[in-house]
């Protein structure tokens, strides 16, 4: 009987321990939902605030202008964005390579940019290195094949 009834004890106390840990992982993600939203809003303040001529384009002048000053370079800084290489900054932000930046692809940009370095990030870049090398030598081979 005291078996049973332990039994009865120690599945009331998993039962109420997954309930627990079900919720935390509800307010996790509602957590995260809310800082992604928040920091969607930031960053489109930020573009809205640098595109002066209100054309929805943010050219790189715009861009270096609105980041030297203090305040905003820090805000930027403080969105987990560095700053230190504008140029450079707006060039990886720019995916069609047109001289602007469209909300959506300042956002996704700085989406990408965000935060540290990942593991998933390196070995990507790795990837990608392996398939360019394996073509060039492809094209090396043709090339001088054509030549001899």
């Amino acid at each position: 009987m005291a078996i049973g009834l332990l039994n009865v004890v120690t599945g009331a106390f998993i039962v109420t321990a997954v309930d627990v840990a079900t919720k935390d992982r509800e307010l996790v993600v509602k957590h995260e939902i809310k800082m992604l939203r928040s920091y969607l809003h930031k960053v489109t303040e930020f573009f809205n605030e640098a595109d002066v001529d209100g054309s929805g384009m943010l050219s790189f002048e715009e861009f270096k202008r609105h980041l030297k000053d203090q305040h905003i370079s820090a805000y930027f800084h403080s969105l987990g964005l560095d700053v230190s290489q504008a140029e450079m900054l707006f060039n990886l932000l720019d995916r069609d390579n047109s001289g602007t930046l469209t909300l959506d692809e300042f956002l996704g940009g700085c989406m990408r940019l965000k935060g540290p370095v990942k593991n998933l990030d390196v070995n990507v870049l790795i990837d990608e290195n392996r398939r360019l090398s394996t073509i060039v030598k492809e094209l090396r081979d043709s090339t001088l094949a054509d030549f001899t």
